[in-house]
């Protein structure tokens, strides 16, 4: 058997250049990461012990009495708050009033008026001179926008020829409005 040593030696030489490079390359990563390690670990403390300072100052930036005060303050913004929401909310029934005297025709008296602001329906009881009278105050009332009905309960001739008469009138929601 005829082993030739030259050609071992450069197959093991070429081997082992290989087997050196990747030796040196692994433990030249291994102490870049570990350098990182401890360059990221001290800049990870340094910002702890800066926003544990800024707390601080934060803390120590009002006195008692300014806190006091903006506490006070924020309780006032509540209270708005919920004064506009009521305000915002309101319902003015004197408007359903004035819209009656308003729209109400000559020889047409009304003697009660019953409200009911949440659907907005009047109940009308009143008097007029005769049935003509009524007519043209109930179309007069069917022709306003603010209007969306008008039912009449009744209606009877009284003494002197007087008409007396009870309407029923839906009225829209915005003339309600503040």
């Amino acid at each position: 058997m005829d082993i030739n040593l030259n050609s071992i030696k450069k197959n093991f030489s070429a081997d082992n250049i290989f087997i050196q490079v990747f030796l040196y390359f692994s433990a030249s990563l291994l102490v870049s990461m570990i350098l990182c390690y401890i360059v990221f670990s001290i800049k990870i403390s340094s910002q702890k012990s800066n926003l544990n300072e800024l707390d601080i100052q934060i803390q120590e930036i009002g006195t008692k009495a300014q806190k006091d005060k903006e506490d006070q303050v924020f309780s006032i913004q509540k209270k708005v708050q919920d004064y506009s929401k009521l305000i915002n909310e309101h319902r003015l029934t004197s408007n359903a009033f004035g819209f009656i005297e308003k729209e109400t025709l000559p020889k047409v008296w009304f003697s009660r008026i019953s409200l009911s602001d949440s659907d907005g329906a009047i109940l009308l009881f009143g008097e007029t001179e005769n049935l003509e009278a009524l007519s043209r105050q109930i179309s007069h009332f069917e022709s306003n926008e603010y209007v969306k009905s008008v039912d009449v309960l009744s209606s009877s001739v009284g003494s002197a020829g007087r008409v007396n008469f009870n309407l029923n009138m839906k009225l829209e929601s915005l003339l309600f409005e503040f």
